[in-house]
């Protein structure tokens, strides 16, 4: 993580700084992870008119032969940079540029979106191919522009603010599309890149000659591949890579579904049971610390370790080392001591499901763009168990992902 590893680096403005922008980043993409997951699974739902089977989790769902996979898949992609760099360097600008295009659009668009959703700068359409009934309105060639601005600004300069920008917004956007569904799938993610970490940091040295990881890291400082802050007292840069802020990002996304699903789930048993708890001693009024802030507690914990054991040890250190086990282990912990462990390897994925009728997801999925009004016709969507979404329609309630 730094190459000038002194006493006086924990006390340097840049290592809070970074870590503030980190742990935001991560908060900010899981806000982007609920908005975008419960959009997508609406949308299937509302696909899914040949059975009355609800959709309750995403069709990117992380897998777990792909779990197993994507560490072995790294490391050869890292080998092949270790070796081969000056052939793949030019096709990793052209991949990263067209990544960065699309992550800078995909993270404004919700922004500008609900500030300019009633304005004439979003409502307004004009046809680019008639026959293939292609419209954008002037936010959408707003936000292309944009993109393209700060894509090619990035691209003539490198500066390192600029990739810094864009490496937080490619992590931002895969923490929104991918989707860890269950503590079991998660435990063997981080546990083989927990493995994978140690071996290309502390191990590869001796296998290849070199610190293979930090060689391959330091190599490419002008992709979005890390975050690099310089430093106010000490020389140098600070520096993170990216997967450290991905995969322990991509458990607390999973975290921030699991805490919504717990919180849809006791107000689906409070209103079937037609009870309202008023006891201040009364358990469901207790308020129990959500799991996404043990997550957010816990990488934090263990980010300010991995910088100890920097300074300590005086070698760059793989934070996934003392990542995985505190963001998992913290919330791991608060899950035994709630009963809910259980449910959290399993995936508790009972409450994501929707209860409404078809008018009001056409109407939803017309706001969100995906159909004209009246498109979808007549269709019924059904969402949830028949009994479950007659009684929810005569108390004029509904759950909502």
């Amino acid at each position: 993580m730094s190459s000038y590893p002194t006493y006086e680096l924990l006390l340097d403005p840049t290592t809070f700084i970074l870590v503030f922008i980190v742990l935001c980043t991560i908060y900010i993409g899981t806000e982007y992870h609920l908005y975008f997951q419960s959009h997508l699974i609406r949308f299937q739902n509302s696909l899914n008119t040949s059975t009355e089977t609800p959709l309750t989790s995403s069709s990117n769902d992380l897998k777990l032969l792909t779990a197993l996979l994507l560490p072995l898949f790294g490391s050869v992609f890292l080998l092949l940079l270790f070796y081969f760099l000056n052939i793949f360097q030019y096709l990793l600008i052209i991949l990263f540029s067209f990544s960065s295009f699309f992550a800078l659009s995909f993270t404004i668009y919700p922004l500008l979106q609900s500030t300019f959703q009633s304005s004439y700068v979003a409502r307004s359409k004009f046809e680019l191919f008639k026959s293939q009934n292609c419209s954008f309105s002037i936010l959408d060639v707003l936000i292309l522009l944009y993109s393209a601005a700060v894509t090619i600004a990035w691209l003539s300069t490198k500066y390192w603010i600029l990739t810094d920008f864009i490496a937080l917004n490619l992590a931002m956007t895969s923490l929104s599309f991918v989707r860890i569904p269950n503590l079991k799938i998660a435990s063997v993610l981080l546990g083989l890149f927990f493995i994978y970490d140690i071996f290309w940091v502390f191990v590869s040295p001796a296998v290849f000659g070199k610190n293979v990881m930090v060689t391959v890291a330091l190599s490419l400082p002008s992709l979005p591949i890390l975050i690099v802050l310089p430093r106010t007292i000490l020389p140098g840069y600070s520096i993170l890579g990216l997967g450290d802020i991905m995969l322990p990002g991509l458990y607390i996304c999973f975290l921030s579904r699991f805490d919504k699903n717990q919180k849809i789930n006791h107000n689906s048993n409070n209103n079937n049971n037609n009870e309202l708890n008023v006891n201040n001693n009364d358990e469901g009024n207790v308020k129990k610390r959500r799991y996404r802030e043990v997550g957010m507690w816990g990488y934090g914990i263990g980010i300010i370790t991995t910088l100890v054991s920097l300074v300590v040890m005086g070698k760059a250190q793989p934070a996934l080392l003392w990542l995985v086990p505190s963001v998992i282990g913290s919330s791991v912990i608060e899950g035994w001591r709630r009963g809910e462990l259980k449910e959290m390897w399993e995936g508790g994925e009972n409450g994501e499901r929707e209860i409404g009728g078809g008018e009001r997801r056409e109407e939803e999925m017309v706001e969100m763009g995906f159909v004209e009004r009246g498109e979808l016709g007549d269709a019924t969507f059904v969402i949830g168990d028949e009994e479950e979404e007659e009684g929810n329609r005569e108390k004029g309630k509904e759950l909502e992902v």
